[in-house]
């Protein structure tokens, strides 16, 4: 970039060196060279004054991206107003779409969704007509993280699948970590904290093979956030000492001290006591922050923590922070009087097929941690109301959460034919870093890769992962210790 200026500027192309001196700023900011970057922004304005030549409006939508990457929000609006009159001007649609894509960025981080819609429209609108496939697609998931805010987690999942395709179709593989940090972010929201962090972990994978420190810091912000909600604390202490190692060595002090702020917003550390202390000092200021949040309201606030349910929250708040009802002022529940006489419990064992039942039905409390696992059904017999005659089959069982994807709203077992075959459409368990996963395969012809899209975060595929193909299913309700007879899976969603 520097022997692109040099030549233009030997050319007398003072405009073509200047937007050359822009992009070379832009660099130095993504390799943490904040200072030079100011540098160079300070020069180019000084040549060009005029705040509507194309050149300045390229500066502003850069300064914006360093207001972005800072979170300075209260900076980026106000520059946002000053130019947004000259961008109108503008007869340049790429500056209008990049600048409306900014804008929508900042007044999302501002908290005013309305005209963060409004801003992506825009720039999505504008985009169509540039027909930019990377520039659409990170667009999009932007857009993502507008349905995230918005709780419309379905939309904000098919808006990162949306833009994953898209950096696929146009053979841009580093857009995938990208999607692996918007997708764990969704998750965070969702509450399913195994899978958010399982998403960031693939993100920070990908972008330590790169030199893109700002969004490798921001998905190792990501992972702490996972860690903490799965109150893995002791490992989140760590990560976060990497990222400001990381963030000190190659972005600048703005970066560590955003992350200190968002760091100090998540936990405080209590001076001269054991890690047992600190440990349930975070705990409740994490309830605490909890039911904050949701206006003290206990079945929202379980959701909010990853809770099982409402009952948890009340027993950590009679069992461990009491005084949380008073600093809250919250009303405190009254304790029901015990009855003199008891309720008689039946002695009398139930079959052993209602036993199975009962088996099955808990895993599915608790489909958070087990998703899918491997039965092993000694002694029973398989019928099939279906043709079906394959020996090369083994037995899952898979949660109601995994089930909606085949149209069966419960917790069932499931035959799988085993097969290694790949086909682009079809449904296959494969195992992935010792987890089972299931999903629909996508095969992208540009990057001659296969895809699992359907599942917690998009895996690539090849032949030794997949184990079979998803063929009958028996719900739950349904299995006998004698008996199991499968009903035919006929699509995937």
């Amino acid at each position: 970039m520097t022997e692109a200026i040099e030549i233009f500027e030997s050319l007398n192309l003072p405009e073509e060196a200047a937007e050359a001196g822009v992009w070379l700023g832009f660099a130095f900011n993504n390799c943490g060279e904040v200072a030079e970057c100011e540098v160079i922004y300070n020069c180019i304005e000084e040549q060009f004054k005029d705040g509507s030549h194309p050149i300045s409006l390229l500066v502003t939508i850069n300064r914006l991206f360093i207001y972005i990457s800072n979170n300075q929000i209260a900076a980026a609006v106000k520059l946002i107003k000053k130019q947004a009159p000259d961008f109108e001007l503008c007869r340049d649609v790429r500056l209008q779409a990049m600048f409306h894509n900014n804008a929508g960025i900042i007044f999302r981080r501002q908290g005013d969704l309305n005209a963060a819609v409004h801003h992506y429209n825009i720039a999505l609108d504008l985009v169509a007509k540039l027909k930019i496939t990377d520039f659409e697609a990170r667009m999009l998931n932007n857009l993502a993280y507008i349905y995230k805010d918005q709780k419309n987690f379905t939309e904000a999942h098919a808006s990162a699948e949306d833009s994953l395709r898209l950096f696929l179709s146009g053979g841009n593989l580093n857009g995938i970590p990208i999607i692996f940090d918007t997708k764990a972010l969704i998750y965070l929201d969702q509450g399913k904290f195994p899978l958010a962090l399982k998403a960031a972990e693939s993100a920070i994978e990908n972008f330590e093979q790169g030199e893109d420190y700002t969004e490798l810091t921001e998905a190792i912000w990501t992972k702490i956030l996972c860690l903490l909600r799965l109150e893995r604390n002791e490992e989140a202490f760590s990560e976060f000492v990497s990222l400001q190692n990381i963030a000190a060595e190659r972005i600048g002090d703005a970066a560590v001290g955003k992350f200190n702020r968002l760091f100090d917003n998540e936990i405080y550390v209590i001076k001269n006591l054991p890690l047992r202390a600190k440990v349930a000092g975070f705990k409740k200021s994490r309830v605490k922050s909890g039911l904050r949040k949701n206006n003290c309201k206990i079945t929202k606030s379980a959701r909010y923590l990853g809770l099982s349910g409402h009952q948890h929250v009340r027993s950590i708040l009679e069992d461990e922070f009491p005084e949380l009802y008073e600093e809250l002022g919250m009303p405190r529940p009254r304790k029901r009087k015990s009855k003199k006489q008891g309720v008689k419990m039946s002695t009398e064992k139930k079959p052993a097929n209602e036993s199975r039942t009962v088996i099955l039905r808990r895993e599915n409390i608790f489909e958070e941690k087990v998703n899918i696992s491997k039965l092993d059904f000694q002694n029973a017999d398989f019928s099939f109301d279906f043709d079906y005659s394959s020996a090369l089959m083994e037995t899952y069982y898979f949660s109601e959460r995994m089930m909606e994807m085949f149209g069966v709203y419960s917790d069932a077992v499931v035959a799988v034919e085993l097969s290694h075959e790949i086909k682009d459409g079809s449904a296959v368990l494969i195992k992935s870093e010792n987890q089972f996963v299931v999903g629909r395969v996508k095969f992208d012809s540009f990057a001659n890769i296969y895809f699992i899209l359907d599942g917690p975060v998009p895996i690539p595929l090849d032949e030794t992962d997949v184990i079979g193909v998803p063929v009958g299913y028996c719900p739950g309700s349904n299995v006998k210790n004698d008996l199991i007879k499968f009903s035919q899976i006929k699509n995937i969603r």
